[in-house]
């Protein structure tokens, strides 16, 4: 089974690509019952966090996020969050692909909010205030452009 790393996903999972196939999702919908939250003790650390996420789409795929927050991981330089999706055939639950989580979740989560902004912002918006400095933050401004034609970011 293939593995798909940070940089790979973020290569070949386009902002117009994933926007898209978000919008068909969330228009089809698909099974994803709530998420597992497990407290973890780590010990001399911070109490750490396993979030497990199923989703599916019946007869066709099976997807697994199985995502870690460990709290005291900048203190070693190693990320907060970190964690990887496998994506399962939904006929016989054959492992597919497996791939990168937080890359995963950035993205998907940057063109959710594209695609939200495409249905309620004002179609000749060119502007977007951007709060925050993390991940997400970074990839914002890019899927934004996407959906609207964004004057150049003002500089300070």
């Amino acid at each position: 089974m293939e593995y798909l790393n940070a940089e790979t996903v973020s290569k070949n999972l386009g902002w117009e690509e994933c926007i898209e196939a978000l919008r068909r999702m969330f228009a089809e919908g698909c099974q994803a019952p709530g998420r597992h939250t497990h407290a973890m003790d780590v010990p001399g650390q911070q109490q750490a966090t396993m979030l497990i996420m199923p989703a599916w789409l019946p007869g066709k795929f099976a997807g697994l996020k199985l995502v870690n927050v460990y709290p005291d991981n900048p203190k070693r330089n190693l990320a907060t969050i970190m964690g990887i999706y496998l994506l399962m055939d939904g006929n016989s639950g054959e492992p597919v692909i497996s791939m990168d989580a937080g890359e995963l979740t950035a993205r998907r989560t940057a063109a959710a909010s594209a695609l939200a902004a495409d249905y309620l912002s004002s179609k000749d918006a060119r502007r977007i205030l951007i709060v925050g400095s993390g991940r997400l933050a970074g990839c914002l401004g890019f899927v934004h452009g996407a959906v609207r034609d964004l004057l150049t970011p003002l500089g300070y």
